[in-house]
């Protein structure tokens, strides 16, 4: 489908670039419709777009079906029960069928782009000019690369070779631009959250192994420490790169900085950090709280006074063994009692 250039004149004097519409008389957006109107056309094409996405639902059990007519017209000829040459013309339909909605494909993509020209029109109460919009994103784009290659000059970031040779080396944060935006241990530390959540859930005081609870308890303060460190930083403009341009501090990763180039990558990475890290803090206040309770149990008091005595009188006869020479070696790290 080739475009058709509008065949109005822009402020300087020059032709304008944009997309001409036939029920514009040629003209586009930008010097045919009034806001109003093209409010209307942008509602009228919403329409078209339902209409698209419900054509794009049916579309993959079409394909099903040219998938099937190949398969058994392949299964014919290698039968002999179709000749090669006019399984070659079904084969060519297929194709010319491919293309229709490849065709089509296009002409959806290109409604939807002017859908969302005409959307910000009415939105700023002006024409949309296809070329201004074009420049902002060429503008955004170049931007976003060059605070990319300054997280780099500034040790936040390093470059690292795509896999196909053709593309431009890929910005990714290295640990300390990790720490930076709060990407680090993301993962790790929701397995470890989970993984307690479980223990305690199902933790009984009767039952248990009552000599596993300290040492949650401890880990989980070390790992709200952690959080709210993390969340410290991530607030701190003093410790974030900063734009060489306009001297302010970059807050937002740019568009196209990977946070993490590593083969195990957890889906909170593709969250908003500061959302999970206050999600991590209040369920680790939450499982905390929950240690707390069980280590105020009866039953747990007193299980953990019955293994603190069976730890003692394992220590007083080792002390007794080894003063008359007959040392047993060191206790073990931990002890379990049921």
């Amino acid at each position: 489908m080739s475009k058709k250039l509008c065949k109005g004149i822009r402020k300087d004097g020059s032709p304008c670039r944009g997309q001409g519409l036939k029920q514009f008389d040629g003209l586009c957006i930008a010097h045919g419709p009034t806001p109003e109107q093209a409010y209307q056309w942008r509602s009228q094409g919403g329409k078209n777009s339902a209409t698209a996405a419900r054509l794009d639902k049916r579309m993959p059990e079409r394909f099903k079906d040219l998938h099937d007519i190949l398969k058994k017209g392949l299964i014919l000829v290698m039968e002999g029960k179709l000749s090669p040459a006019r399984y070659a013309a079904i084969c060519r339909g297929v194709r010319m069928i491919l293309e229709l909605y490849r065709q089509a494909d296009q002409e959806m993509d290109l409604i939807r782009a002017e859908e969302i020209q005409a959307e910000a029109a009415a939105f700023l109460d002006t024409h949309a000019n296809l070329d201004v919009l074009e420049a902002a994103d060429e503008m955004s784009a170049r931007q976003d690369q060059y605070r990319s290659e300054a997280l780099v000059d500034q040790g936040f970031a390093e470059f690292e070779e795509p896999f196909d040779p053709e593309e431009p080396p890929e910005v990714v944060l290295n640990d300390k631009g990790r720490r930076r935006y709060g990407y680090r241990n993301l993962g790790l530390t929701q397995e470890f959250l989970n993984e307690i959540s479980e223990e305690l859930i199902h933790f009984d005081p009767r039952e248990s192994d009552v000599s596993n609870l300290p040492d949650t308890t401890e880990l989980l303060e070390d790992m709200q420490k952690d959080v709210e460190e993390s969340l410290s930083t991530l607030a701190r403009d003093d410790v974030a790169p900063f734009d060489p341009l306009t001297g302010q501090a970059i807050t937002k990763l740019p568009a196209g900085v990977k946070n993490n180039s590593g083969s195990r990558r957890s889906p909170l990475e593709d969250q908003d950090p500061q959302d999970v890290l206050e999600m991590q803090r209040n369920m680790t206040k939450e499982l905390l709280r929950m240690a707390e309770e069980i280590s105020e149990n009866k039953d747990y008091k007193r299980r953990l006074a019955k293994l603190e005595e069976h730890k003692k009188n394992l220590e007083d006869t080792e002390a007794f063994l080894e003063a008359n020479g007959h040392p047993i070696g060191p206790l073990p790290a931990k002890l379990s009692w049921q």
